[in-house]
């Protein structure tokens, strides 16, 4: 049991970075080449990092269903 919980939580946490990864890199190629982008907001974040991190959470948020390989034994 103990086993199957933590593969669980290996294979969401994983599976949520892959997906922000790859969103925040096709973010970042596309629009982020835009010159407004490099602006540097509250002393150390650019303006980048900011939009480009809500962006993905919300595009992760409302499309993506994350699920784990291990659910059946996990929930059982």
């Amino acid at each position: 049991m103990v086993k199957y919980k933590l593969l669980h939580y290996l294979s969401l946490s994983g599976m949520f970075m892959t997906i922000y990864g790859v969103l925040y890199f096709v973010q970042n190629y596309s629009i982020g080449l835009l010159p407004i982008f490099d602006q540097v907001l509250f002393g150390v974040f650019p303006l980048n990092f900011i939009v480009f991190s809500v962006t993905s959470l919300l595009i992760i948020n409302k499309f993506v269903v994350i699920s784990s390989p291990y659910e059946e034994e996990f929930s059982s």
